[in-house]
């Protein structure tokens, strides 16, 4: 092979030019600088010669060390990912955790056991008019200091004035009562747990229940318009098909409920 053939099989038009690497001539110049003097201690001259080589190489090529590349960017995957967000969110990473969601045919269901004891603890949660009763058992308050009342569509409770949370319909309301008893008793962590976190794990549950806890109507997850006051335009919604009570709304979960001087966050937790 004569001496151009050889530079030519040398050549990486990938890594030179216009598409040269900045990141791949410095971790270059870096490792052949410290092999260099190593070399250059064992035999001398050696260092200076691969050095020259390396120049060469850097030049034809884009990189000197072989595996540059590759390596470079398995570092900015790695990088990439340590910054990267969380793809699943928190309070569904709890809930998966805690075996009351599962992936189920490729999409995330509440586990058969949970519906089952969540139904159950519906079915058993009484007339309307013991709501405030058995909101105050599952977050384990005095009774007498929870109020609850309806305020332009939107249910608040509030204990000794405090605001404990808010729901777009009474079903919203009884589905977060029996589910705070379920995850109390299958999630240790429940009562250590923020309010946000507790509020937001109860909305993802809502999010994905098939069945109304009011009427036993099945739900239907869609594009719905905005039921909360003052909002406009369609929203990501959870509505009962039979008794059109609203049990999840995405612009609902984090925002705040405003009517008019009452700013209630739209959490259950103390």
């Amino acid at each position: 092979m004569n001496l151009a053939a050889l530079v030519s099989s040398l050549r990486h038009p990938s890594y030179t030019g216009r598409a040269r690497e900045p990141g791949f001539v410095v971790a270059n110049v870096l490792v052949v600088s410290l092999l260099a003097v190593g070399v250059e201690r064992l035999v001398p001259l050696a260092g200076t010669v691969l050095i020259a080589v390396s120049v060469g190489l850097l030049v034809l090529r884009g990189y000197a060390v072989p595996g540059t590349p590759a390596f470079v960017r398995w570092v900015m995957t790695l990088a990439d990912a340590a910054h990267a967000p969380d793809p699943v969110p928190r309070d569904e990473r709890e809930l998966l955790q805690a075996g009351v969601l599962a992936h189920t045919d490729g999409e995330i269901r509440p586990t058969a056991s949970f519906l089952a004891a969540w139904r159950a603890r519906v079915r058993s949660a009484g007339s309307r008019q013991e709501d405030t009763r058995a909101l105050a058992t599952a977050l384990d308050v005095d009774p007498g200091c929870v109020s609850l009342r309806w305020r332009a569509d939107v249910l608040f409770a509030e204990v000794a004035g405090t605001p404990l949370g808010a729901w777009l319909s009474r079903a919203a309301l009884v589905a977060d009562t029996a589910s705070i008893h379920e995850l109390r008793r299958r999630y240790p962590q429940w009562d250590r747990c923020s309010p946000p976190l507790r509020g937001a794990m109860l909305d993802t549950l809502r999010l994905y229940l098939d069945v109304c806890p009011t009427c036993d109507g099945e739900t239907v997850l869609d594009r719905a318009p905005s039921r909360v006051p003052g909002a406009t335009g369609r929203t990501v919604a959870v509505t009962c098909a039979d008794c059109d009570a609203r049990l999840f709304e995405s612009g609902f979960r984090t925002s705040v409920a405003v009517v008019g001087d009452d700013t209630s966050p739209s959490v259950v937790g103390r």
